[in-house]
């Protein structure tokens, strides 16, 4: 019988799995120790009474199965893209039922992109939290690179102009530039992140055995510095209509510093309100962009 993650057979309308867990203030807290990011939303009064849950961690909570539709061989397989869509703040205690189905499936230079989407909602009231949809894309020669142990993604790479400085995100018109959020992923910083057991995010020999030439540092733990970096700036607009769809450009290695920015393009009117448009971005101490993509904010 064949495998339901195999991703010659996986295909839209998959049903994926349905989980169910309450966010305790120990979860918080963990996440807060997890990623260095300690607004104090997340411990205290927020404008919404409780602490409430990190924009990221409502996607990302600790033991909710990301990878159970990943294929067998997962040799080379990266992040490369998140769209999100936040309609109410979950809040601290709040049990949250999460639900995944593949929505879209394509290929793209020697590349499968697979596309679940998660719709996550509060159990007591039924509320809608979040709607995400993750693209992780898997060599379709993945198993023969293997086997010659191909290098899957060249550092070298990096040092193309087309993926550094040329048509930077900061260009062109903004009214203000915000952040940045800046850190320095180290192996304890992986470590702690990603767990202690050895994988591609936090150990050299588990990264090799996949075809890269140094730990990759995990793709959500940049993506959640791009979400503390958005609920400075925005607050509760985030939580409450925010979007955010980035696409990942470039691997960050650990060791590396990593700085989260914005640039606020527009005010558009919604209603009685207005809509803040931004470009963000992360990017190394040389310029080298790892993440870029649009966001947005109720304020």
């Amino acid at each position: 019988m064949t495998s339901q993650t195999d991703t010659k057979v996986a295909f839209v309308g998959m049903q994926l799995e349905t989980t169910r867990q309450t966010i305790s203030q120990d979860v918080i807290n963990d996440y807060v120790q997890r990623t260095g990011d300690n607004h104090p939303w997340y411990t205290g009064e927020s404008p919404f009474g409780k602490p409430i849950v990190p924009a990221m961690l409502t996607y990302n909570w600790p033991g909710h199965p990301n990878s159970t539709w990943y294929p067998e061989n997962i040799y080379g397989n990266l992040h490369a893209r998140h769209e999100f869509e936040w309609y109410q703040p979950a809040l601290a205690g709040d049990t949250l039922i999460g639900h995944r189905v593949i929505v879209d499936r394509y290929e793209k230079r020697g590349r499968v992109y697979l596309v679940p989407e998660l719709t996550i909602v509060r159990e007591s009231d039924g509320a809608i939290i979040l709607k995400q949809r993750h693209h992780q894309s898997f060599l379709l020669e993945g198993e023969s690179l293997q086997e010659t142990k191909t290098v899957a993604v060249d550092k070298s790479r990096e040092q193309e102009t087309a993926r550094t400085r040329s048509n930077h995100p900061s260009d062109g018109e903004s009214l203000e530039i915000f952040g940045p959020v800046s850190k320095f992923v180290d192996k304890a910083v992986a470590d702690q992140y990603s767990g202690l057991k050895p994988n591609y995010h936090n150990d050299l020999e588990a990264a090799s055995d996949l075809g890269f030439p140094d730990i990759v540092v995990q793709g959500t733990l940049s993506l959640s510095y791009i979400c503390e970096l958005l609920t400075k700036r925005f607050g509760a607009g985030l939580f409450v209509g925010g979007r955010l769809d980035i696409k990942f450009v470039n691997v960050l290695w650990v060791g590396e510093n990593i700085s989260a920015k914005g640039a606020l393009r527009e005010l558009t009117r919604e209603g009685g309100k207005e809509r803040a448009q931004t470009t963000v971005w992360t990017e190394k101490d040389d310029g080298t962009v790892t993440i870029v993509g649009q966001a947005s904010a109720v304020i």
